[in-house]
């Protein structure tokens, strides 16, 4: 039997950075809903550590204890079927953030966020390096001139920009994963199964 409601449809933005391992875990949890809701995912990408060494640094200045931030993350990810790779190298994400956004409008988002993510979160690699990003870029079939024109053209940038306004617009005040549902809802940081199913059927009535 399917169980998948077809009815309605439900719109969901979420606000993301590539760095933030919760973001990673929150569309893991929101994407084990689609055996039960039809529901639109778009994405808004946005830098939450500028102040990130460009080439990246060490794990352990950003952690305290990386080892029990990665036994927290690969407990509550188990059920979902995510394991997070214990990283040494803390990317910063500037440039994989821009081409994220380049890679939106060409209609290749998801594909590309899904191989970074598999690069970064669960691969170890340090996505400050354009040949890393580039090796993202072609594994969802992009042109290798795309990092150039990602990393050249004003719009991506200011598209960035735009997303972090509309993070503080909506009270999320900096804090990814972010989440906004039909344009009224809004979700703060990874929510299991349970929350999403309350708030997808609150859309639901809601179009009644």
């Amino acid at each position: 039997m399917d169980t998948r409601v077809e009815e309605k449809k439900i719109h969901v933005v979420m606000l993301l950075d590539i760095i933030c391992e919760w973001c990673c875990l929150g569309k893991y949890m929101l994407d084990s809903l689609r055996d039960k809701y039809d529901f639109q995912l778009d994405y808004l990408f946005m830098e939450i550590h500028p102040d990130a060494p460009i080439h990246g640094m060490p794990m352990s200045w950003h952690l305290e204890d990386p080892k029990q931030f990665y036994d927290v993350l690969n407990t509550i990810g188990q059920p979902y079927g995510i394991h997070f790779f214990e990283k040494d190298i803390f990317s910063n994400t500037h440039s994989a953030l821009r081409v994220a956004e380049y890679a939106l409008s060409k209609g290749k988002g998801e594909a590309f966020l899904n191989q970074i993510w598999d690069l970064y979160m669960f691969k170890g690699q340090n996505i400050s390096d354009p040949n890393v990003i580039l090796q993202a870029i072609l594994q969802v079939g992009l042109p290798p001139i795309s990092l150039d024109k990602a990393l050249t053209e004003p719009i991506w940038e200011h598209k960035l920009i735009e997303n972090a306004k509309t993070n503080d617009l909506v009270g999320l005040n900096g804090n990814v994963p972010g989440f906004i549902v039909n344009g009224k809802y809004v979700l703060s940081g990874a929510q299991p199964r349970d929350v999403w199913e309350e708030v997808f059927e609150l859309c639901l009535n809601d179009s009644i």
